[in-house]
């Protein structure tokens, strides 16, 4: 089975070793690991006009114009949807790190879209329609219910309106299919002894951030090495 994931240079530093480290745990559970980039996502007939869209949405519900982070969220959905693939395949972030997660483990229909960690979309699986049509309903549906999504967004005090903030405040109306959170992957909590009975981990930036304030030990570290030296903690490197 396929597995991919995409990376936009947006000034994060360590990217390129976690990417590594990311492939390198995916192959050795025999998956076939793709990188993708913005000119796959370029690729798509539908770019333009979902670039145009995804500005002018974040300025009417965050009301700043949207970051390259934000816009690098959305438009790997993009990249997804142009592969040739009729079969269902999965896409994670890149630190979604397999430590020993097999393609027969994926129990879920391909009649939809499927969500494998709740409303966060760092592990999906689905088939090229389904992402392009993600795409077209972050679209649609914030347009339609903006002014209560700009409420709720508000109210929230979230800090940006992501493709994982679209899931969450949207979930109730979207025809999706949500994993409970963990079902699937395991936010990585350093020093938490559970984690021994998972077999998919996202170490991500919040990983580092909260490791850092559970162990003053830790705090030296810049946090993207952190978080390599926990990957590699979890692949026994």
């Amino acid at each position: 089975m396929k597995i991919y994931t995409y990376y936009e240079n947006i000034n994060f530093d360590h990217q390129d070793e976690i990417i590594s480290l990311w492939k390198h745990s995916w192959e050795q559970q025999g998956f076939e690991a793709i990188v993708l980039t913005l000119e796959n996502a370029k690729k798509n007939s539908y770019y333009e006009n979902f670039l145009t869209n995804l500005k002018y949405i974040y300025r009417e519900i965050d009301g700043k114009d949207i970051t390259p982070y934000v816009l690098s969220c959305h438009i790997r959905w993009l990249a997804y949807s142009i592969q040739k693939d009729t079969n269902p395949f999965l896409v994670s972030d890149y630190d979604v790190i397999n430590k020993s997660f097999k393609a027969g483990d994926i129990k879920e229909s391909a009649e939809r879209i499927s969500f494998l960690a709740g409303h966060c979309p760092c592990f999906a699986y689905g088939t090229p329609k389904q992402y392009l049509a993600f795409c077209r309903d972050i679209i649609s549906y914030s347009y339609e219910y903006k002014e209560l999504l700009k409420e709720r967004y508000t109210a929230k005090k979230t800090i940006s309106y992501h493709d994982q903030e679209f899931l969450v405040l949207n979930h109730e109306r979207l025809d999706y299919n949500f994993s409970p959170s963990r079902k699937y992957v395991r936010l990585y909590e350093h020093g938490d002894e559970q984690m021994k009975d998972f077999n998919l981990f996202h170490v991500a930036h919040k990983s580092a951030k909260e490791a850092k304030i559970n162990f003053p030990e830790l705090r030296s570290i810049h946090s993207e090495q952190l978080r390599i030296d926990f990957i590699k903690q979890i692949l026994n490197l």
